[in-house]
């Protein structure tokens, strides 16, 4: 109870959240989006920094649309007896005004400078860093630093310069890892590793804050009423809002192509159909093809669902910029390749016997596979950024190739029949090479 109260009191101490408050306890359901235009908020990664920091005040459903929780009602009551009694309390703002921090959130990467650094000092300015994987803190004066910097909070990795290495930990809170490196040897990247502070499950508190961001943008416009659009025989086209062409078919081909940019995909096994909807003011382009035994999809400024027939295909390809893509249930396939870049990806392969290739850059993928099959070959490329496979290896002869520059794969191998070489905690067992990333094993033979 006293927990809670504190927790209350520490989120209504901004006005920006309490102003939120106040706006979802007139106006329940709010999308991210609508909550920015009735705020006047124009930087999504401050309005995202707040909703975390009030989290437990908020319920989000299904549509991206916020409302207030139990604890949220509570604290508008108290937010109420605050003010209608005369105290100050909830008016004083126990942070930084709005107009003094400059917030740097949700993103993959982020580099620090001293030209930025001057820019915040002479705006009489402080940033905040929030849900960052890497932060790069170029070399600048301890002076400078300190006076520009509130605070860094929920980073994966964090590097500096040696001589800042004191000052940076005392702005950092649930940073799971600071990297020191000699000044000049920016490229390099390399030094102590030292874990400051970790909670359970860091990885997906910070991963989850970034694709948060995503995902409202995305999910915030999602309609209830938008209408349903069935595959026809050869090819369509989908570019309006309201309801869509409706046309059957059987659906005969075994493989499958995803193109999405600046969009977001659902996949889920039904009766061959499209469901889409606008993400923003641009036009969504939507178009598909079914030729010689090849479905195609091309998705742009859309949200689509992509409902499928349940069968193994032969080859299954998705290529994804810039937006965020789930499965519901598992996707059978011999052959499976994901192309990710600046996106959220989250899907269930079953492999039979083949390859599954993933290269990603930016972006943050998890991977629930079966592999089926002797045979299957897993191949990992990635780039600034993080990827999380779990495997259940039913055949032995499973072989990973994995190559990382600047970002954290983890792998879960599960299965009696695992290969005896990959061993719990063994990271060099992997075909490939690891640069300034990291790459984890865990087996668990059954």
């Amino acid at each position: 109870m006293a927990d809670d109260l504190d927790y209350i009191l520490q989120a209504i101490s901004n006005d920006t959240r309490r102003r939120i408050l106040r706006l979802l306890a007139q106006e329940p359901g709010l999308t991210y989006t609508k909550i920015m235009k009735r705020l006047g908020i124009e930087d999504s990664g401050t309005l995202g920094f707040h909703l975390k920091k009030m989290s437990r005040l908020l319920r989000k459903n299904e549509f991206g649309e916020y409302s207030l929780s139990d604890l949220g009602r509570r604290a508008l009551e108290i937010l109420d007896r605050l003010e209608n009694g005369g105290r100050a309390r909830a008016d004083e703002e126990t942070e930084p005004s709005e107009e003094r921090l400059k917030i740097f959130s949700d993103k993959m990467s982020m580099e620090y400078t001293p030209r930025m650094a001057r820019r915040l000092r002479e705006q009489g300015r402080k940033a905040v860093f929030s849900d960052i994987l890497k932060l790069v803190i170029y070399p600048m004066e301890r002076e400078l630093f300190n006076a520009t910097v509130e605070s860094i909070q929920d980073v994966l990795t964090v590097y500096t310069p040696n001589y800042l290495y004191e000052d940076v930990v005392e702005k950092c809170e649930d940073v799971f890892r600071i990297v020191r490196y000699d000044p000049g040897r920016e490229d390099e990247l390399k030094g102590e590793a030292v874990i400051v502070k970790v909670e359970d499950n860091f990885l997906d508190k910070i991963i989850g804050g970034i694709v948060s961001g995503i995902s409202d943008l995305l999910g915030g416009v999602v309609s209830k009423s938008s209408a349903i659009a069935t595959l026809p025989e050869t090819s369509g086209r989908i570019t309006r809002r309201e309801k869509y062409l409706e046309l059957t078919y059987d659906g005969r081909f075994n493989k499958v192509s995803i193109h999405v940019n600046d969009g977001g995909v659902l996949i889920e096994k039904g009766d061959p159909r499209i469901v889409g909807w606008r993400v923003s003011d641009v036009r969504p382009d939507v178009s598909y093809t079914v030729e010689k035994g090849e479905f195609s999809v091309y998705a742009s400024n859309a949200y689509v669902i992509i409902s499928l027939p349940e069968r193994v295909y032969e080859s299954f390809r998705i290529e994804i910029n810039r937006g965020v893509l789930s499965s519901q249930g598992k996707i059978e396939a011999r052959r499976m390749g994901l192309e990710i870049a600046s996106s959220a990806v989250e899907i269930f392969p079953v492999i039979h016997g083949g390859e599954l290739e993933i290269e990603s850059e930016n972006s943050y993928v998890r991977i629930d596979s079966r592999l089926m099959d002797s045979g299957n070959t897993v191949s990992i490329n990635l780039r600034n950024g993080f990827l999380s496979l779990d495997a259940a290896a039913y055949k032995k002869g499973v072989e990973f190739d994995i190559d990382v520059r600047s970002g954290y794969v983890s792998v879960s191998l599960d299965g009696r029949n695992v290969p005896p070489k990959y061993r719990d905690g063994d990271d060099n067992v992997f075909n490939g090479e690891v640069i300034s990333g990291f790459a984890r094993i865990n087996v668990k033979r059954r």
